[in-house]
């Protein structure tokens, strides 16, 4: 049995998380270590990202206890609809390779700062940046706000019940889900993004307008029964492929249109920056000494490989080095 005691369930950024765990072990297990770690880890789309902030070895019958400081660079805990951060304390037995078993964990909570949040903070290091917080924070949803929204000549979105067909083709990362949901906001219609596992067996639903995303994932039989129900009502579908659909979308005679996203270039980028962190600014007369410079842009687009996904999270990293830097520098005069 393995019981875990914390100072609270919720934690703001820059504070300090303390607690102790008790391991009560059976005669089997008794003699083999276990380690005790916290830290955070992505769950949903796209690629898994996690980081270990602390660990150490816990032992049978003593109360361990330890404490561990939330970086101001978070990320913040949130349950989006396509991804999960997710904080939380593990006990794990490692294995060979690397591998190891995981016999217990609980989840808590990270938090923004809740006090303060707009007015100068010199214990926040973003603020000394004239900043809210990390501006390249992992959003709940691909949605992107009008603020945030740049035009790469894609944003006017496909007509309604016009028996088109419309494939966003690009890598991971790239954009896709992003311009269909920004082109959802304006026609309205369903959203259906595959899963995979057994549930990339159901049908998509159909409407006037669907929007189908992660398409490649659909088994061949469903892709073809879909399309001809779509094509029964001369619907408009739109996808998101990383493969050409040209060839089966032809079966019906759909009206073809391709949209390839590759928009991921150092000017791209630098415009991007600078409107996120704009929108971050922690009041209008605050300045923002954070800056973006073309070298820097270009390193970061040559190690995305087109993926803005990527690219987002290597700001994320670039700006939290930024503000660490910043608050050691501070606490050194």
């Amino acid at each position: 049995m393995i019981n875990f005691y914390l100072n609270s369930d919720s934690f703001e950024i820059g504070s300090k998380l303390t607690g102790s765990c008790l391991w009560t072990p059976n005669n089997s297990n008794r003699q083999k270590p276990l380690k005790l770690t916290i830290g955070w880890r992505t769950e949903g789309r796209g690629e898994v990202d996690k980081q270990i902030l602390y660990e150490t070895e816990i032992q049978p019958f003593q109360k361990t206890h330890f404490q561990c400081k939330i970086p101001f660079s978070g990320p913040v805990s949130y349950d989006g609809h396509i991804m999960r951060i997710i904080w939380e304390i593990a006990v794990i037995r490692m294995k060979l390779l690397g591998l190891h078993d995981v016999f217990k964990t609980q989840e808590f909570r990270v938090i923004p700062q809740q006090k303060n949040n707009d007015k100068m903070s010199y214990r926040n290091p973003y603020h000394q940046l004239g900043l809210r917080r990390n501006p390249f924070f992992a959003p709940e949803t691909l949605e992107i706000s009008d603020q945030n929204w740049l035009d790469f000549g894609f944003s006017q979105p496909p007509p309604i019940q016009k028996g088109l067909f419309w494939q966003v083709i690009g890598t991971k990362g790239a954009g896709k889900t992003s311009h269909i949901l920004h082109w959802k906001q304006q026609t309205g219609g369903v959203y259906y993004c595959c899963q995979p596992g057994w549930k990339r067996w159901l049908l998509p639903p159909i409407a006037p307008i669907a929007y189908w995303d992660e398409a490649n994932r659909i088994p061949l039989p469903i892709l073809l029964i879909s399309l001809w129900r779509e094509r029964r009502i001369d619907a408009t579908i739109v996808v998101g492929i990383h493969n050409d659909l040209t060839q089966i979308a032809n079966l019906f005679n759909f009206n073809i249109t391709t949209v390839k996203l590759y928009t991921l270039c150092v000017k791209n980028l630098l415009q991007w920056a600078k409107k996120t962190m704009e929108a971050e600014r922690l009041s209008p007369s605050t300045p923002v000494s954070l800056e973006l410079t073309p070298e820097n842009a270009r390193k970061i687009v040559t190690e995305s490989q087109g993926s803005w996904r990527k690219a987002a999270k290597y700001l994320h990293i670039w700006a939290a080095c930024r503000a660490n830097s910043l608050s050691l520098n501070k606490s050194k005069e």
